[in-house]
């Protein structure tokens, strides 16, 4: 309790669920206060609206129910709750989701706005590498519960290492792709069951240069070029480009 929301705080994916639909925002947000700070109601509500202001809400929706916003007013007030204790550090899980492109540009021009502005880290968990391309400075790329690279975000865009970034990025449309005339592709298979994990490499089943170490044997994550990368080949790898790894299925995509 000590480190919840004063310490670590969270914008959760999903605004909507995030919420009590049967509770005013700005009560919600107020909460936080009057648990950890010990403020009055009226107290908190005053912080709140400042809070609103910075995350660019009027101070009058503190008197809103959730569903007198939109979505994206709504992933602002989350944003208000998450650093209405100015946390060191705040963990903001997939903060763009179910946002049209505009708003989630909105959204996250203000959290770098915000994470300037307080001094607060931000881990940002998301399935879109455009974000990360965005908001990131360290980047870990993470399969089956391991991260297979961890780098910084220039790095891991220009020259991934690992199999499964590669192909990450490979998949990524781009205008040479289509000058080449190539198709767009996919990584073949599907993640593993966590309950039922094989032996060795949790990637070693989807992987095109698999071999049998890696179907016995976890890689143990080593450093190269500055880049921490989870593959018992990776010195090989270093400077490959996407489309030599998973020419396969480049060509029969």
């Amino acid at each position: 309790k000590k480190i919840r929301w004063k310490e670590i705080s969270m914008i959760f994916q999903g605004a909507m669920n995030a919420l009590n639909p049967v509770i005013k925002v700005g009560g919600q947000v107020a909460e936080v206060l009057m648990l950890h700070e010990g403020m009055t109601k009226e107290e908190a509500l005053e912080v709140v609206r400042e809070l609103f202001i910075q995350v660019g809400l009027e101070p009058g929706r503190v008197n809103a129910y959730p569903h007198q916003l939109s979505g994206g007013m709504k992933q602002r007030v989350v944003i208000a709750m998450a650093l209405a204790l100015r946390p060191s550090l705040v963990i903001a899980d997939e903060p763009t989701t179910a946002l049209d492109v505009t708003i989630q540009a909105q959204i996250l021009d203000l959290l770098k706005k915000l994470q300037r502005r307080f001094g607060v880290s931000v881990i940002y968990i998301t399935h879109d590498l455009a974000v990360l391309a965005e908001v990131a400075n360290k980047v870990a790329i993470m399969y089956a519960g391991y991260i297979m690279e961890y780098g910084d975000v220039v790095s891991i865009f220009k020259e991934p290492i690992h199999p499964y970034t590669k192909g990450l990025i490979g998949s990524i449309p781009s205008i040479s792709r289509i000058k080449k005339r190539r198709k767009l592709f996919s990584i073949p298979g599907a993640p593993p069951d966590l309950r039922q994990m094989a032996p060795g490499c949790p990637f070693a089943p989807r992987c095109p240069l698999a071999k049998d170490i890696c179907r016995k044997e976890v890689p143990e994550p080593r450093e190269i070029n500055k880049q921490i990368v989870r593959c018992h080949f990776a010195d090989e790898l270093v400077g490959v480009p996407p489309e030599d790894i998973w020419l396969k299925i480049l060509e029969t995509a």
